[in-house]
């Protein structure tokens, strides 16, 4: 029988799309027609605005209470007990909060984790304890996120905890020193937790893409119905499962059951437009969109930008699908020990989102990683349970 494509893995040959689902696109049809479908009546937009998660940076900078979790002396000795235990596990994926335990800590991340998915849709936690050797910061990293979500592998490595600093010879964005624009990532939530900062630079930069929402239902809502409505075709930027087009589309917009969800990736679908001629065209609707929101994101940063240098031993956490986050370029310090070097884990919530069911694009990349044995989900039955 198999597990739950978001909680588990399932292989290959048991992974079927469903029948009401247009077909994905391949090579031997015409680009039009790979075009899926309009979205229906059932994700329709909302009437009003949204205010769950409709926040502005500036407002946020003064008011921390909301947002900003500074570990105690007692979660920290939780962490160095429980690292002492999950040594003994030699491998990521036998960690979790089974194994990692967190008597006092851990239930108060849960509650954390909660009001990130329930509110403003990012939490930092200050005070993450970084002067062990980096394998034992490593896996307490881990271990803490394993209270917050499922962690999801990154790439075809199967990645569950990646580095993201300025690696000579790359060729992702993550993994340089040049800023990065406002993007989102594949999985439910980011977590990035801070070794040590940039010699100068690299300011973590995040944005409500609900307040952006909002500003485009006011000032433009012929663009908002095409982000609704119009599917967006994404490079997999090289990391795409065994089998899959190196594209994958989805909807940029997405509102079911209250709930709003944005895949906010403007530069892979305009990357995916440039590298992948078979891929389907953007709409002029769709290029006057995504230019709109580019406008508003440069145009507009210093009023809806909230800012974060990060000190060691910070761990932001961030909803995917309503922040956005982006970089500010860096410059690092010539010592090797003393480059911006941060630590990534991609997270899946223990209970799935609701997710509209013509809103296949999100999921059906997840359902298209969980596939492929090289791609799969991190799956371990005590944390299904947990």
């Amino acid at each position: 029988m198999g597990v739950s494509s978001r909680n588990g893995h399932l292989a290959a040959q048991e992974w079927v799309r469903p029948t009401t689902r247009p077909p994905a696109p391949n090579k031997s049809n015409d680009s039009h027609e790979r075009q899926p479908q309009l979205m229906t009546e059932t994700t329709r937009m909302p009437s009003g605005p949204v205010r769950s998660g409709d926040w502005r940076g500036p407002e946020l900078q003064q008011d921390t209470d909301n947002w900003l979790y500074t570990l105690t002396s007692a979660d920290v000795d939780e962490l160095h007990a429980a690292l002492a235990h999950a040594k003994a596990a030699q491998r990521l994926e036998l960690v979790s909060p089974k194994t990692f335990i967190l008597p006092t800590f851990g239930p108060r991340l849960k509650r954390l984790t909660r009001d990130l998915s329930e509110g403003l849709g990012f939490v930092l936690l200050r005070g993450f304890p970084t002067e062990h050797p980096l394998e034992d910061v490593r896996l307490m990293y881990f271990g803490l996120s394993t209270y917050m979500g499922i962690p999801v592998a990154q790439n075809v490595k199967n990645l569950l905890v990646d580095n993201v600093r300025n690696e000579q010879g790359a060729t992702r964005g993550y993994q340089k020193n040049l800023a990065q624009e406002y993007h989102s990532d594949v999985a439910d939530m980011v977590g990035l937790l801070c070794i040590h900062p940039a010699k100068s630079g690299g300011v973590s930069k995040i944005m409500s893409a609900v307040r952006v929402h909002n500003i485009l239902q006011e000032e433009r809502p012929d663009l908002l119905k095409v982000l609704y409505d119009e599917p967006f075709y994404y490079t997999w930027v090289g990391e795409e499962p065994e089998g899959q087009l190196p594209f994958f589309w989805t909807h940029y917009y997405s509102w079911y059951q209250g709930r709003l969800r944005t895949r906010g990736l403007g530069g892979r679908a305009r990357a995916a437009q440039r590298d992948f001629p078979e891929c389907p065209r953007l709409s002029q609707g769709q290029v006057e969109a995504l230019d709109y929101i580019d406008d508003i994101q440069k145009g507009r940063d210093q009023e809806l930008s909230l800012d974060m240098d990060f000190q060691p031993g910070d761990v932001q956490v961030l909803d995917n699908s309503i922040v956005w986050h982006g970089r500010t370029a860096f410059e690092d310090s010539e010592d090797p020990a003393k480059r911006r070097h941060l630590l990534r884990t991609w997270l899946n919530y223990y209970l799935e989102p609701p997710t509209a069911p013509d809103a296949w694009g999100l999921d059906d990349a997840l359902g298209q990683q969980s596939q492929s044995p090289k791609r799969r989900m991190f799956d371990v039955e005590v944390l299904n349970n947990w």
